[in-house]
């Protein structure tokens, strides 16, 4: 009897990595703080305002994410997803003023959106139907991780006072990631070499949907109504954040 591999559980880890590299590059302008309002002149309403572009972009870009990850598949889609942030990331380096650093957050937010919605079809085409549980306990692992551990981006402030520089490094590793994502994470486990045929027919064990097919976008009523309360909560809390910041005599440039 053929012995199964194991590799379904490497992509896990994999999964694991690739979510505490997005945490950390979340967290990393909170790490950076005190030293950029030091630098540039900010303030905390300042920065507070910047923090919130990320979230814009963030939920912005949710549902299309999601439709995107349907459509290309979670290759393709966590592929560019990484990349896209991991560009930005490095991008945060090189930002100057308050409106800079508030678009580099908000294309950054954009690129993690897609990411949690190609984590959960890689799952779902990956594992057991009974391992989903696990499987997707590394992704919150990694995001749990990665929020909590900032010691490698205090490390790059702190002693080497590499404030540019932890930016680009965390960019570097993302763009790393997103290229091992690509290479060894294929659609369908059948395609991949390292998988056998006993983990294959485990992976598709108790399944009535093996053959993975490529979706239409979804334009049902459901998605444009939620995307479309979402758009409208990001458009009625986005004047009330600016008019606030501006009441309080702030300048944005």
């Amino acid at each position: 009897m053929m012995k199964m591999s194991n590799f379904r559980w490497k992509v896990a880890w994999l999964i694991f990595i690739v979510s505490f590299v997005s945490y950390m590059d979340r967290v990393n302008l909170s790490v950076a703080t005190p030293v950029i309002m030091k630098e540039y002149g900010f303030d905390k309403i300042d920065m507070g305002l910047i923090q919130s572009f990320f979230f814009a972009g963030y939920a912005l870009m949710q549902v299309p994410g999601g439709m995107m990850a349907e459509k290309f598949g979670h290759r393709i889609t966590g592929s560019l997803a990484v990349i896209w942030w991991s560009v930005f990331t490095a991008l945060t380096a090189v930002a100057k003023g308050k409106f800079s650093f508030a678009a580099v957050r908000f294309l950054f937010g954009m690129g993690e959106g897609p990411i949690y919605p190609a984590f959960a079809i890689a799952i779902f085409r990956w594992f057991n139907k009974k391992e989903k549980g696990n499987a997707s306990s590394f992704l919150l692992n990694g995001s749990f991780f990665g929020a909590s551990n900032r010691a490698g981006f205090d490390c790059c402030i702190d002693v080497y006072s590499w404030l540019e520089n932890g930016f680009l490094i965390f960019g570097i590793v993302g763009i790393l990631m997103a290229w091992v994502w690509h290479k060894y994470v294929p659609e369908n486990p059948a395609e991949s070499p390292y998988v056998n045929e006993a983990e294959l027919a485990h992976i598709n064990e108790g399944r009535t949907d093996v053959p993975i097919v490529k979706k239409k976008l979804l334009r049902g009523v459901n998605y444009l109504l939620l995307y479309s309360f979402g758009l409208l909560v990001c458009s009625i809390s986005s004047p009330i954040i600016l008019c606030s910041y501006f009441w309080h005599g702030c300048r944005f440039i």
